[in-house]
């Protein structure tokens, strides 16, 4: 869930106050910033210390991490499916009114006689980091409902498959729709890897989006500052 609400806080950086007063401004915009710091950073520490408490989590054996909702629809829906389409639909609206915003201050700079070339490529540049957060969220709230969906059908397939089997020897009984649940689609592959695709290459894109040439020349300057500090200091004479 931090990936979602981290994404949105690009999202929601874009909000900016239009007031008349620059200090009061720089006041509301850096409590704003506050303020979503702290519920991005708290709502996904809220999230995981629910899921620890009612013990939610599963082991998913196929890809060899801890999940929510393999075996239960209702922590499936509440502890997924829902924040995700929550975190994304509260990204999506801050992202709209900060492009409102930017439009606003970009008209205004027009009319001033000021070029806004910068301005539009960090607002395209901005559109572009959306979407390839966007789409991949969208996909994996796909993928998720699509599993939702078809969930009971496949165990019941896989309890068919062993109970009616001849080697069988235990306690379950073969159901009477045996062979329409023996012929019924299974879980289909290019799903999940879809799905953790949709999940991990957010962390691609922002990587792009961090490593600049401004973050690289900005950690080049700190790491050069630090060595000549370091290499820089000569011993103090001795007083006379």
């Amino acid at each position: 869930m931090a990936r979602y609400t981290i994404s949105s806080h690009s999202h929601y950086r874009l909000f900016i106050f239009d007031d008349t007063s620059p200090v009061k401004q720089y006041i509301n915009g850096i409590t704003f910033q506050l303020f979503i710091m702290v519920l991005v950073y708290l709502s996904p520490y809220c999230h995981f210390t629910l899921l620890l408490r009612f013990n939610v989590g599963v082991l998913f054996c196929f890809a060899g991490v801890c999940f929510t909702g393999l075996s239960d629809r209702t922590s499936l829906i509440g502890y997924v499916i829902a924040p995700q389409v929550v975190y994304l639909t509260l990204g999506t609206i801050f992202l709209i009114a900060g492009f409102i915003s930017l439009f606003n201050i970009r008209n205004v700079i027009k009319h001033s006689g000021t070029k806004t070339n910068k301005l539009e490529k960090l607002m395209i540049r901005i559109g572009i980091f959306s979407v390839l957060y966007t789409v991949p969220a969208i996909t994996v709230i796909a993928c998720n409902i699509y599993e939702l969906l078809h969930r009971d059908m496949w165990i019941q397939k896989f309890i068919a498959q062993i109970s009616c089997s001849k080697l069988y020897s235990g306690a379950l009984s073969c159901p009477p729709n045996a062979v329409e649940l023996m012929t019924s689609s299974g879980p289909d592959f290019a799903w999940f890897v879809l799905k953790y695709l949709g999940y991990l290459i957010v962390g691609i894109t922002s990587g792009f989006w961090i490593w600049s040439n401004k973050t690289m020349s900005s950690w080049g300057s700190v790491i050069k500052h630090l060595c000549c500090c370091c290499f820089s200091k000569q011993p103090r004479e001795a007083a006379v």
